[in-house]
């Protein structure tokens, strides 16, 4: 069997009436030194080539003083396909784990709900390896036709590992992230799926164009169903559970829709002097998908691993005395004790009905 394997981000284009810190990542950010993934894990939103607004700071990753660890993925021209062939422990996870990380955040997979060779191999790392966290993506096959459960892609099968969903952000936080989607972009990319270079967002009557790319029509529904873009609920878009053998996945949730982060402009040749690095609309970005609520929760790992590492349990105050080395499973049981469940709804089959996540188990959301 082939596996295809793909970034974890949630883009649908079909218009009809995804301490040290491991991450396998694509392309950087130069304002920030980050690519769009880990920023949310460690980045500091500010740098010395940053010259915008100060408020970019409320963009700063999870856990913006760790250090990090990252292996490229990627293949000239896009694609994974570098990762064929390879040993996900040796080429993947052991580079990180030598040079002291100890979570290591993956945004990508495949959409086949099996427990194949490359879920098993992961299960095998950890299991040799047992301090070394390992989290997955789950997927963005939510919205597939007629599927309602059995959505999650390998290795996010893995056993010994935390496969991330996404939750959805806050109203307010759907509100703020308006300003950083690139219309423009999206208009593009609705004209290349409909091969209408005119097409106009706005005035179409195309339901699906004007909540893809119509900035007026997209914060009109934001406004007018407020229970439908609020924490409470599951993204409609991400991967569910149960795996082909009954077991619960995804663990955990984290925010995934929407995101802002850092924006790469796609090109190894930006200098300081480039404009994107003079405004927070044009050095952060808005996105959605399993690709972002697993850095963050990546991220969130790192703080309580940091808060056992130095002996603040069980005081309150850091006590070196009090160190804990945690186990992977230990802080995956903590992180999972320490969720709360999401009491919202989410879209049952691309069709508007709705289902109460109390329906679906296993959905515990990271906030």
């Amino acid at each position: 069997m082939v596996t295809q394997r793909t970034m974890r981000t949630a883009t649908v284009l079909t218009f009809v009436d995804r301490s040290l810190v491991g991450v396998a990542v694509l392309w950087p950010s130069y304002c920030h030194r980050r690519s769009l993934t880990h920023s949310l894990i460690v980045g500091d939103a500010n740098s010395q080539y940053y010259t915008g607004p100060q408020t970019i700071m409320d963009y700063n990753g999870q856990a913006p003083k760790s250090k990090l660890f990252f292996v490229d993925i990627g293949v000239t021209g896009g694609g994974l396909e570098g990762l064929d062939g390879k040993d996900y422990g040796a080429d993947l996870y052991q580079p990180a784990y030598s040079a002291g990380a100890r979570i290591h955040s993956n945004s990508w997979g495949a959409n086949e709900n099996v427990y194949d060779s490359g879920a098993a191999s992961v299960d095998e790392y950890v299991y040799s390896h047992p301090d070394m966290l390992i989290l997955y993506a789950a997927g963005n096959d939510g919205l597939r036709e007629g599927s309602v459960t059995g959505t999650v892609g390998t290795p996010a099968t893995a056993k010994n590992i935390i496969s991330v969903g996404a939750s959805q952000t806050s109203n307010q936080g759907w509100v703020e992230q308006l300003k950083y989607v690139d219309w423009e972009e999206k208009r593009k990319q609705a004209a290349d799926a409909l091969n209408d270079p005119n097409v106009d967002c706005c005035s179409t009557t195309n339901r699906k164009v004007k909540e893809y790319c119509c900035e007026s029509f997209v914060a009109s529904q934001i406004s007018m169903t407020p229970n439908r873009h609020d924490s409470p609920n599951m993204a409609d878009f991400s991967s569910r559970g149960p795996t082909a053998d009954g077991r619960v996945k995804p663990e955990l949730v984290a925010p995934g829709q929407y995101i802002v982060s850092s924006k790469s402009d796609g090109n190894p040749f930006t200098t300081p002097s480039n404009d994107q690095c003079k405004s927070d609309t044009t050095a952060l970005m808005s996105i959605a998908g399993t690709s972002m609520a697993t850095p963050t929760l990546a991220g969130n790992a790192a703080l309580l691993r940091q808060y056992l590492v130095e002996g603040w349990y069980p005081s309150g105050t850091k006590n070196q005395a009090n160190s804990i080395t945690p186990s992977a499973a230990l802080l995956k049981a903590l992180l999972i004790a320490g969720a709360q469940s999401l009491t919202g709804e989410i879209d049952a089959n691309n069709d508007r009905r709705r289902l109460r996540e109390s329906l679906i188990s296993g959905i515990s959301a990271i906030r």
